[in-house]
């Protein structure tokens, strides 16, 4: 009833005061009372409040003479809307709110308590979504499919550090480097392999044969977490299989 009336500040008012749910049947009543004296109010109030307003708005615009007229004229009609729809709001208002003190008082409703502490945190430092990688990174592979997305600590020959993510997919393993956030590598999933450090779980090495005749290979390693570095060589093994053809898929 409260959107019925067309009354904008009416109604953003009374949702305001509606969460302000009572905890007593005395209490129920105060606000009921209360919302119901201050809806007939507003009803009465509305017919003048109403073009007044809607005038108001039309000599702050400079509108014409036949805005103005138009304007006062819907406000008069949301005025006398408002006469029947806020008193009707109020009127339910009263029982609602009055139910709900009795239901409080008599323990039979509660209301829900917060568990958890809000947390705040930036948009800046949100993870990536494997939708941002398909749409920015992956297109040039016609139907790419990312089956794993791993949040990595990237670490170069000499030593230093910095956040990537490993994206594999079922043809190319690629490295994205999170600070730049654009692609550093891609890898053939046949042409490499991927594996724990023996004694370091959370060390994750990625070798890649260089040629096809020789056994030289070279090394990449990445920090992960241990839990996620085993899910991630179970995935990479199972999708260099598919590609190889080796096994049921």
């Amino acid at each position: 009833m409260d959107r019925l009336s067309l009354d904008e500040e009416h109604y953003t008012r009374q949702e305001e005061w509606r969460r302000q749910l009572p905890e007593s049947l005395g209490d129920g009543l105060r606000q009921g009372l209360s919302r119901l004296g201050i809806s007939l109010l507003g009803a009465i109030a509305g017919i003048v409040d109403q073009p007044m307003q809607n005038f108001q708005r039309t000599w702050e615009t400079q509108g014409s003479a036949g805005s103005k007229a138009k304007g006062v004229i819907s406000g008069v009609g949301k005025g006398i809307v408002g006469v029947f729809t806020k008193p009707i709001g109020g009127a339910a208002e009263l029982v609602s709110q009055t139910g709900y003190g009795i239901l409080h008082g008599a323990g039979l409703w509660q209301l829900p308590k917060q568990l958890y502490l809000p947390s705040e945190e930036k948009s800046s430092q949100a993870p990536n979504s494997h939708v941002k990688y398909v749409w920015k990174m992956l297109q040039s592979l016609g139907r790419p499919e990312v089956h794993m997305a791993l949040e990595v600590t990237i670490v170069s020959g000499s030593g230093q550090e910095h956040a990537g993510c490993l994206l594999l997919t079922g043809e190319v393993l690629f490295v994205v480097s999170l600070s730049e956030d654009t692609q550093q590598q891609a890898f053939p999933i046949t042409e490499v392999d991927c594996h724990q450090e023996p004694g370091q779980d959370g060390l994750l090495n990625l070798s890649l044969r260089q040629h096809r005749v020789t056994s030289d290979t070279e090394t990449y390693r990445y920090l992960v977490e241990p839990a996620f570095a085993r899910v991630f060589v179970s995935k990479f093994t199972m999708v260099k299989n598919k590609a190889l053809r080796i096994g049921f898929h």
